[in-house]
């Protein structure tokens, strides 16, 4: 993280907070509280009425109290303890501040304790939140976060000359609270740190004078009202792995408020007024990379490409090619497939993902009552076509950046209809007539399958879909009519492949 951080365990310290501080002995007990205001005002109280776990006993209840003193007092003063107050809440803890003992001494005695490392785990349970309030007017010059913090509270590092804190460690980060940052020093990270939290309070970083770029993951961050006011002249939001299309929140805070948007992937999607129809041109099987068997790779028929009815492979044979192809540049390849049903069987064979295999053995049957009106396949494709890190620095450059215009044409859709094991299983079995295409949720097209057992080859209009290289797309196909089978009313998918070209030759 480019500096050390401090660990501190028996450490001079003092703590001054002009909003009040937690009254935590020595011998108290960890506390639930609703909010951080209430556990200050009760915790002298509470220390007679709640475990250890926040639940209020009983003096029936409570045992052997001397015992439970003793228990609570080793907890508190474990070593990764003897620095933080915590109070615990639905078996997490919940951050509040120091330890009181610390706060006897001079002020003067803070400087050399500026850097902090908050644990992964306070009483054994794991720390989930930093509370209102609970570093706020203290000098603090670095602070690091364990990655299970999922909440940064109400002014919880307000005024407090905090110059580092790197957000991109806390990926379960969900909610930065109003003001919680704001009159800090926190400057631009000079490695770019990621941040993923979803939503950003009011004022959250206002008065960082020296905070000129931010990273967000998403472009979905609800931003508050003055997140970022006072913040540096040149600000930017770089938005990374993230299409332009969707996630918009953080585009127009930063339009409404000055601020320079930038995108490290995007896509490029011609959503037609009226949703096409496109109509295929049939294929064959053919013998690629399976040979006829799964384990006879020395098949004569291995990748001979021999189209025949009882061929076992379908698809784009670049695929399965085994030289050198567009494949020859692409680092990264995967693709998923997800279902809104499936036909229960003992051993999953009409799970979503037959539809990848582009082997016609196996398909995917919906598993509602019927024919499966409405059922959906979601087939989701990443490719990554070299690197997209800079020569000699570590940050994520924008598609463009190396002369190609780093995008991944979409260009064809092969589907084979029904369960296409052979012409008998096929007949008995429900096939599609009519697939509704989404892109990104979006209506794009509908897809008129032919009742055939042969593969069907769908042409994306050139420029339609376009992808930015290592960015992510989403098809979503809905079956709106069927062709109904002669024993079973299932309606069935053996494949679904999207191919794509114009693959960006980076090496």
């Amino acid at each position: 993280m480019g500096k050390q951080v401090i660990r501190i365990y028996t450490a001079v310290i003092l703590v001054f907070s002009i909003c009040g501080c937690t009254k935590t002995s020595q011998n108290a007990p960890v506390i639930e509280a609703e909010n951080a205001e209430s556990q200050y005002a009760k915790a002298e109280t509470a220390d007679k009425e709640t475990g250890i776990d926040g639940e209020v006993t009983t003096p029936a209840a409570a045992g052997n109290q001397e015992q439970d003193k003793e228990e609570t007092a080793s907890t508190i003063n474990a070593p990764e303890q003897d620095l933080f107050t915590y109070i615990i809440r639905d078996k997490s803890a919940v951050v509040t501040g120091f330890q009181e003992e610390y706060k006897r001494f001079p002020e003067d005695n803070m400087s050399i304790y500026e850097d902090i490392e908050i644990p992964e785990t306070l009483g054994g349970y794991p720390v989930v939140e930093i509370g209102d309030r609970a570093f706020e007017n203290i000098k603090l010059k670095s602070v690091v976060l364990p990655d299970s913090v999922e909440v940064i509270g109400n002014c919880a590092f307000r005024n407090s000359a905090l110059e580092n804190i790197n957000l991109s460690q806390c990926h379960n980060l969900n909610e930065v609270k109003n003001s919680a940052f704001e009159n800090c020093n926190l400057q631009e990270d000079s490695s770019y740190s990621t941040w993923f939290m979803k939503k950003i309070g009011e004022r959250a970083f206002a008065g960082n004078n020296r905070l000129t770029r931010v990273n967000f993951w998403s472009g979905d961050v609800s931003i508050g009202t003055e997140a970022f006011d006072g913040c540096g002249d040149e600000m930017l939001f770089y938005v990374e792995w993230c299409r332009e299309e969707a996630g918009k929140e953080v585009e127009a805070f930063a339009e409404a408020n000055g601020i320079q948007v930038e995108y490290s992937v995007s896509t490029q999607i011609h959503l037609p007024s009226e949703p096409l129809l496109l109509t295929p041109e049939t294929g064959s099987f053919f013998y690629g990379d399976l040979g006829g068997t799964y384990d006879d790779w020395d098949d004569e028929l291995w990748c001979s490409f021999e189209k025949t009815p009882d061929a076992p492979n379908f698809g784009f044979e670049d695929w399965q090619w085994p030289g050198c192809s567009k494949w020859c540049h692409i680092v990264s390849f995967g693709n998923q497939a997800t279902a809104s049903s499936k036909l229960a069987s003992a051993s999953d064979r009409y799970c979503a993902d037959n539809v990848l295999r582009e082997n016609r053995e196996f398909a995917w049957a919906e598993g509602v009552e019927g024919p499966g009106i409405g059922e959906y396949i979601v087939y989701d494709q990443f490719v990554f076509s070299g690197s997209l890190i800079e020569s000699g620095e570590n940050h994520i450059l924008r598609a463009g950046s190396y002369g190609d215009d780093g995008y991944i044409d979409y260009t064809q859709i092969c589907i084979v209809n029904g369960y296409a094991r052979d012409a008998k299983v096929w007949q008995e079995n429900g096939r599609v007539k009519t697939l509704m295409m989404y892109v990104y949720d979006q209506p794009y097209a509908r897809l008129a399958l032919e009742d055939t057992i042969n593969p069907q080859y769908f042409t994306i209009p050139e420029g339609d879909i376009r992808v930015a290289n290592s960015g992510e797309v989403t098809f979503k196909f809905v079956i709106e009519e069927v062709y109904p089978g002669t024993m079973y009313e299932d309606t069935c998918i053996t494949g679904i492949t999207v191919d794509f070209g114009n693959v960006p030759d980076w090496h």
